[in-house]
């Protein structure tokens, strides 16, 4: 679990959580401190900070620019975080890692989760402090928002009925009819699927779906209408969807597990979907932070190293981004303009 949960990023950070920000870049005036003497020949402080900073130093380094970042807005918001609220943050990360342990065992599991990742304390409370500031500046943007047609509509996703289906979904019309075609002449579905769907996370799957509900908005009305009213085994006419065609196969229902919608029931839901909601807050906030510092003005990096890692790192970022935006805009217009491509026959 604790694999999942904390970032690669992070991983052999150990040894430079002594950084600080007085000794990433000790200045030539400063007079040399020896570390370590071997075979009579002193190592002194540079020689050790030197390869720190160019193998760990920038993680380390983002890693207190976003916490100095979150302190700054959150005083710009005059929100106060207390130790309390970084006591909460911290339990509440320990039940994230760690859902059945008992709490009294938390510092006994968090030092061995770290020594696991090799990533010291100092660095996990600099991550709790983060977290802490960030929930805290949360919490009024979502107060109020979930709704009681929200929780219930999650009661009918956890609990409710729910099918699974095979899909085959194609831009056009003609290749929507092809695969019905195909499917008539015996053709196993999850062949079809593989040849003709244009949907990338199931073709390879033979069209297979993750189980959904009737509640699920992710699901659009045609395709759940069609999955609900079908029985296991049968194949639906071509469905259009936003531009697209599909064709499904009902391959497993599931009947409504056995649950009341009592107001225990309702707590619960509603503080599934707070903390849901939170969470994507602060997600939002943590991306805002690091637009943040890369304005005019924000960040001074005085390390040349560390600058250079820096720019680096931002202008692969910025490259990404780019390349993203492309990939969207042309999917968007594959949607828009239907293929000219001829279709090909088996």
């Amino acid at each position: 679990m604790a694999d999942r949960k904390f970032k690669k990023s992070w991983i052999a950070l150990l040894a430079a959580a002594a950084l600080t920000a007085g000794a990433l870049a000790p200045s030539a005036s400063s007079p040399t401190v020896t570390e370590a003497i071997v075979y009579g020949v002193p190592i002194d402080r540079e020689q050790l900070v030197a390869p720190l900073i160019e193998a760990y130093g920038l993680n380390m380094l983002m890693q207190l620019i976003q916490l100095q970042a979150a302190r700054h807005d959150a005083q710009m918001a005059k929100i106060a975080v207390t130790a309390q609220d970084i006591s909460a943050e911290r339990a509440i990360l320990m039940k994230g890692l760690a859902a059945d342990a008992d709490p009294k065992d938390y510092d006994q599991l968090l030092t061995q989760l770290l020594q696991q990742q090799g990533i010291s304390h100092a660095q996990f409370d600099i991550v709790v402090e983060t977290n802490a500031i960030l929930r805290k500046m949360a919490e009024p943007l979502c107060a109020g928002k979930i709704s009681d047609a929200n929780v219930k509509q999650a009661f009918d996703l956890q609990y409710g009925a729910k099918v699974q289906i095979r899909d085959i979904k194609v831009n056009r019309l003609l290749d929507a009819q092809q695969a019905r075609q195909m499917l008539a002449r015996g053709v196993l579905f999850e062949q079809v699927a593989q040849q003709l769907s244009v949907d990338p996370q199931t073709r390879a799957l033979g069209g297979l779906w993750p189980p959904f509900s009737d509640a699920s908005s992710e699901v659009s009305d045609a395709i759940k209408e069609q999955a609900f009213a079908l029985k296991e085994g049968d194949i639906s006419d071509v469905i259009s969807t936003d531009n697209v065609y599909h064709v499904i196969k009902v391959e497993k229902k599931f009947d409504p597990a056995f649950a009341k919608f009592d107001e225990p029931t309702k707590v619960y839901l509603r503080k599934q979907l707070e903390e849901k909601l939170l969470q994507g807050e602060i997600k939002y906030l943590r991306a805002n932070l690091a637009r943040e510092v890369i304005q005019p003005g924000v960040l001074d990096i005085k390390d040349p190293q560390l600058k250079a890692q820096f720019d680096a790192r931002l202008a692969e970022s910025q490259r990404q981004a780019k390349e993203n935006e492309k990939a969207s805009q042309e999917q968007m217009l594959r949607h828009l303009i239907p293929s000219s491509q001829p279709t090909t026959h088996p």
